[in-house]
């Protein structure tokens, strides 16, 4: 769900009749929390929230913007609502992924859509939504987008990788672990996130040679030198990262990153809100996928996850 220049919501909206909600499995199995988040997707892409898998109360943002601090909270039947409204421009949920940490759920998507009678004509929103799952039920949902009008139906564009990578860590440090347990994962994706504020031109960062980075969708760099050479919009002018939050998938190799970049030029300040995908192969960061909305303001952003 996005915000006005994306799918509109219905708060306090008349309840539609809708059939039971059958929550189906219960417990918090890898299969079990996708089901509940893909229930969500084919709801935005149906308009129809009958049978999304949702707890009483679930709590959201969007881009951190969601309400109020105070008030990011919605009743099942308000939520439901929203994904009925008519007036939802959905043309089609695509390219989804999952990576699943425990109760948690990150998906990596993209929606097609149509305002025409609002002038943008087709618009491509590229996505990272994490869903909390509590017995097969969505209780918390944190999207972050980036909005594209005029853009429609790019992929995401990430193949499977070569059977052997140019490099692996024990090239560069033979005491670096190479698998993808927890600590190996948190490990190389931590020494990437650590090299945005460190302002080193990723010197510290455990990159493959062959490493290739998207922003929004949109290929930045294809190769180490070239992470290295662009390091936009985390360089210099990032002070600090803040309210980061990690979820490891160890059985796909990827570290997912929530959290906020202070970004300061003189005296402007922009919050950089980012979902960061940074996949792990023989203990090197080989795939990065950035999803970053900036929040323009005098002070820092909170994301409405702070601990």
């Amino acid at each position: 769900m996005l915000v006005a220049a994306g799918l509109v919501l219905l708060a306090g909206a008349a309840v539609p009749a809708r059939a039971s909600n059958d929550p189906g499995c219960t417990d918090s199995s890898r299969g079990c929390v996708i089901a509940a988040a893909q229930s969500y997707l084919d709801a935005v892409r149906t308009h129809s929230g009958a049978h999304v898998r949702l707890a009483p109360v679930i709590k959201r943002t969007r881009n951190a913007g969601e309400k109020t601090p105070e008030t990011q909270y919605y009743a099942e039947d308000e939520m439901r609502a929203s994904l009925d409204h008519d007036e939802d421009q959905t043309l089609d949920v695509h390219s989804a992924q999952f990576y699943v940490d425990g109760d948690q759920v990150v998906a990596f998507y993209l929606i097609e859509a149509s305002y025409a009678e609002g002038g943008q004509q087709a618009a491509q929103t590229w996505l990272a939504e994490r869903f909390h799952v509590t017995g097969g039920l969505i209780d918390e949902m944190e999207a972050i987008f980036f909005f594209a009008p005029g853009v429609t139906r790019t992929e995401r564009g990430w193949p499977a990788p070569a059977a052997e990578p140019a490099d692996s860590a024990s090239a560069h440090d033979p005491t670096w672990c190479e698998d993808t347990s927890r600590q190996c994962l948190q490990l190389a994706a931590s020494s990437y996130l650590d090299a945005q504020v460190r302002h080193d031109n990723y010197a510290s960062a455990r990159l493959a040679d062959a490493a290739r980075r998207t922003l929004n969708g949109t290929t930045t760099a294809s190769s180490r030198a070239g992470v290295t050479t662009v390091e936009a919009p985390f360089g210099p002018t990032v002070t600090q990262a803040r309210n980061v939050r990690w979820y490891l998938d160890t059985s796909t190799g990827d570290a997912i990153a929530f959290g906020a970049f202070d970004h300061q030029v003189g005296a402007h300040l922009t919050t950089l809100l980012a979902a960061q995908r940074l996949h792990v192969r023989y203990g090197l960061v080989d795939e990065i996928e950035q999803i970053v909305w900036p929040l323009p303001g005098t002070t820092p952003a909170p994301t409405g996850w702070e601990s």
